[in-house]
């Protein structure tokens, strides 16, 4: 009987406003995840490169490195070209949705969102893609 856990799969969140940062971080972790956070593409980016996640959150409007540079830099960096990246974003207008997906993102969510409902469908993404690298949260 193997009894080792599973591992926990690796998010990293990016968001310039702390407030929206620490929420997300705090719900992930609570969830299980292992979370590493950023306060921008540019430093994403270098911690991606670090230790490739098994999903990056991001949003979009950020100073300087903005949600649709850092999905285009990891698009472009062979080792983290596979990595699934969604987009959590206030700009939800009539069509943001497709927009954002048909720029490339995985998945897209807009805020507000339920904080009861936002872990549930962060699983059920990392399920989705089915990523070789994604495992379940721990409980």
């Amino acid at each position: 009987m193997n009894t080792t856990p599973a591992p926990r799969a690796r998010i990293l969140a990016v968001d310039d406003n702390p407030t929206n940062l620490e929420l997300v971080r705090y719900l992930l972790h609570a969830a299980g995840f292992d979370v590493a956070t950023a306060t921008g593409g540019a430093d994403a980016l270098a911690q991606a490169r670090l230790r490739a996640p098994d999903l990056v959150i991001t949003d979009l409007q950020m100073p300087g490195m903005d949600g649709h540079a850092l999905l285009q830099a990891l698009r472009h960096d062979p080792a983290l070209r596979h990595v699934p990246v969604m987009a959590l974003t206030a700009a939800s207008m009539a069509g943001e949705e497709e927009r954002v997906r048909g720029a490339g993102f995985d998945a897209y969510l807009s805020k507000p969102f339920e904080p009861e409902d936002f872990a549930l469908q962060i699983t059920t993404l990392l399920r989705s893609l089915s990523a070789p690298s994604t495992a379940v949260p721990h409980r």
